[in-house]
């Protein structure tokens, strides 16, 4: 198959996606280190010997990511002979007050079970307007989560760092707003799942 041209698709983020602006104060700190990807302990799905890896960096309270995450996720559920995709935080603090708190929930999630944590993904996405405190809450009741552990997690903060270390290396890979997604270590703007596919194709 002839190779696609990737001026559509290439861009550093989408234009109507969230933009992180740098310079702009950020209630976490996000640490100045060297992030090696394998060992940032990312959510993924697809096989492993998939011939292509996806990367996505998303924020949970970014319109854009609601709006396109999901259907990145069906296309890699639905192609795992193609492609496999890790899934790594970007929350935006300086816009988004209940981003890292629902990144943080969602791996909280994720210690019960690796399906809590793209079921408290798939939730947080499809009500994301409801985003706060209580609502992430009501999340964890819904996936019937031990409130016990998933409170004690969230209170210790146990999975700060990891969110922060997701964040450390999407500044280092240059991301600047959500959702950002790689293809082989090249950075793409989601052109809707067919033109995707083909693009895929090209790859293969």
């Amino acid at each position: 198959m002839k190779k696609l041209s990737l001026l559509g698709l290439a861009a550093v983020t989408m234009l109507s996606g969230c933009q992180y602006f740098m310079g702009t104060e950020s209630e976490v700190d996000v640490p100045t280190i060297v992030v090696d990807p394998s060992e940032a302990e990312a959510h993924v799905i697809g096989n492993d010997d998939a011939p292509i890896t996806i990367m996505e960096f998303s924020d949970l309270q970014c319109p854009a990511c609601a709006a396109t995450i999901p259907l990145l996720m069906d296309y890699v559920e639905n192609n795992p002979e193609k492609v496999r995709m890790e899934a790594y935080h970007f929350p935006l603090t300086s816009i988004h007050q209940y981003a890292f708190l629902a990144s943080e929930a969602s791996e909280c999630a994720a210690d019960q079970g690796e399906d809590s944590y793209w079921a408290f993904k798939e939730m947080i996405y499809t009500n994301q307007d409801q985003l706060n405190e209580d609502y992430v809450n009501s999340v964890a009741d819904s996936l019937e989560l031990d409130r016990e552990a998933f409170d004690q997690c969230l209170e210790d903060g146990t999975h700060k760092e990891k969110v922060q270390t997701h964040m450390a290396l999407g500044e280092q890979m240059g991301v600047g707003g959500t959702p950002t997604i790689f293809v082989d270590g090249q950075i793409i703007r989601w052109p809707g799942a067919t033109e995707f596919d083909a693009y895929i194709d090209s790859l293969l």
